[in-house]
């Protein structure tokens, strides 16, 4: 046994030596090595599910109860994209919302900097995410175009 006590792991991800997953119930990110070494990463109130990484190596976690996507980079900000609240926002450490984009009547359902000055934010957004909704073919994806290069948002 590598690991035990844990809630409900999922989403697991292999990267950099370590296992990565949520624990559901706990509301944590975690990473075990080969040597049982542990490591929470991060704490989603919401309820962490899938992971992934950005080119960029940042990591991405839906925030599984208020469908959020998140990108945490390690220095405790996140930028959300959030399907319900047709916006994109910038979240500090607790909580505080910073800065926050409006996707009009479209759910933001992912986000994330590109380019080769990190100063192009692109937003996938849809005003619905079923089968139905897909057959409308009505995404779309924005770019905006920040002020600070390496800033989550303008």
């Amino acid at each position: 046994m590598l690991l035990d006590g844990l809630t409900f792991p999922e989403a697991p991800r292999w990267r950099d030596g370590r296992l990565w997953f949520s624990d559901f119930y706990s509301h944590r990110v975690l990473t075990v090595d080969l040597d049982g070494r542990t490591e929470t990463v991060a704490e989603v109130r919401q309820q962490p599910s899938g992971l992934g990484w950005t080119p960029e190596g940042k990591l991405l976690i839906v925030s599984m109860r208020d469908r959020r996507l998140l990108q945490f980079d390690g220095a405790g900000i996140r930028l959300v994209a959030d399907p319900r609240g047709n916006r994109v926002v910038r979240v500090f450490e607790g909580g505080r919302i910073d800065q926050t984009i409006s996707t009009g009547s479209r759910g933001a359902y992912a986000c994330m900097l590109r380019g080769d000055d990190r100063r192009t934010l692109l937003i996938g957004a849809n005003t619905g995410s079923s089968p139905m909704m897909a057959r409308k073919k009505d995404g779309q994806v924005g770019v905006i175009r920040v002020d600070v290069p390496g800033a989550v948002l303008p």
